[in-house]
């Protein structure tokens, strides 16, 4: 009889780790890098084991997975059977939500997909484990609800006293030294930003003023965005005064606020050199209140938008009118209809009339007392109302109002 000995198949297994750490200080970022260092050197050492990747979160907040680019790369990656196994370096690490870290392990073992916590010594893999982890991510939930109350606790303690820092973030073109705002070096990027929009310049422009010119976001990677420079332009930080728990205190798990909670909103006037003027910054809050109001409006302006748009009201259900073209045999004709009936999917239906443009455009000049009208004359004009009978009635500015009077 010959007896062969039958050899087991080496299994490789593709293993990965996922490190995070929330805040961006200096003693955190010797952490994060050594969670990175540790894992990458432990896994290749291993025979049996294929390095994949350590996916990884810098400066990301532990209670919502969802805002994580680095754990939903690493989540995608399990669904493509890139993974096998992944080693993280506690349940706190991987989430402070006790009901995502079950959601998240249930949806990995379901793909086969073990994921071994090193501080607490549990392997999902582990039947005997499911008790002990679901008390281990409701303790880590607990840990990160009791950090949020001690801050909030901190800083209403610090405002009754008078003190009012402005955290590690910082803000962009101020240093707090000694307790006190300063400008920095970067305050010419915030006075740029506030002059462009107060001499007519949209959010898109300012962004791209600011990137020609080498100005880079503080917390932000890359360059400005519209969104960036319309925070920066809402902040009364700039103009010297500070408003301290504007809002509810955000809810420790979803991250919004809490408007069952109770809070003190307070309002500093002239607390700090300012970097931009008091005149200046009123003219940019008023101009920003104008584009509040014309979005309530349905007037959503851009760049390249005619500059009778905005202008122009339907005098039955006040919506504005829109511009259109028309093809005929003489050409092409522009014109200008209700918004509402210019949506065509709209169940709603406005009892209004279509204008030609070149008819509006007459009457404006007439009450001008000018020949023809240039998007700078159409500056002076507060609002034309289209009426279904035909009537235009144009309502000038009130400085042009009295002066043409």
């Amino acid at each position: 009889m010959i007896i062969r000995k039958i050899l087991g198949k080496k299994t490789i297994k593709k293993v990965a780790a996922y490190a995070r750490v929330s805040t961006v200080q200096e003693d955190q970022n010797e952490s994060f890098e050594t969670q990175v260092n540790y894992y990458t050197q432990y896994i290749k050492s291993v025979p049996k084991w294929k390095f994949v990747k350590v996916y990884a979160d810098h400066g990301w907040s532990g209670s919502k997975a969802d805002n994580r680019p680095g754990f939903q790369q690493m989540i995608e990656d399990a669904y493509a059977g890139k993974i096998d196994i992944i080693l993280v370096k506690s349940i706190s690490r991987f989430t402070r939500n006790a009901v995502e870290a079950q959601e998240y392990v249930h949806k990995l073992k379901a793909l086969n997909v073990e994921v071994r916590f090193e501080k607490e010594g549990i392997s999902t893999f582990d039947s005997s484990s499911e008790m002990i982890f679901s008390m281990m991510a409701a303790v880590a939930q607990e840990e990160i609800h009791s950090m949020s109350e001690k801050i909030q606790w901190t800083i209403h303690r610090l405002m009754s006293q008078g003190v009012y820092h402005i955290g590690n973030n910082h803000v962009l073109g101020y240093d707090e030294i000694d307790g006190e705002l300063k400008p920095n070096k970067d305050a010419w990027i915030v006075k740029i930003a506030f002059e462009e929009y107060a001499a007519g310049k949209t959010s898109v422009q300012i962004a791209k003023i600011l990137n020609a010119k080498g100005a880079r976001p503080l917390r932000k990677k890359g360059e400005f965005s519209c969104g960036v420079v319309m925070k920066m332009l809402k902040k009364v930080i700039y103009v010297g005064d500070r408003h301290f728990q504007q809002n509810a205190p955000y809810n420790y798990l979803t991250h919004k606020p809490d408007t069952s909670k109770k809070y003190v909103s307070r309002y500093i006037r002239n607390d700090h050199e300012g970097i931009v003027t008091r005149a200046l910054w009123d003219t940019v809050q008023r101009r920003l209140d104008e584009e509040n109001e014309r979005k309530k409006n349905h007037i959503h302006k851009r760049t390249f938008s005619h500059f009778l748009y905005g202008k122009l009201f339907c005098e039955e259900c006040g919506k504005p009118y829109v511009r259109g073209t028309r093809y005929g045999k003489d050409g092409a004709k522009k014109y200008w209809q209700c918004t509402v009936n210019a949506h065509h999917h709209s169940k709603n239906k406005c009892d209004s009339r279509i204008f030609n443009e070149s008819v509006i455009l007459e009457t404006i000049a007439k009450e001008l007392g000018i020949k023809t009208v240039s998007k700078e004359d159409c500056n002076k004009v507060e609002r034309v109302e289209l009426h279904k009978d035909g009537t235009i009635i144009v309502k000038l500015c009130e400085a042009e109002a009295i002066r043409t009077a």
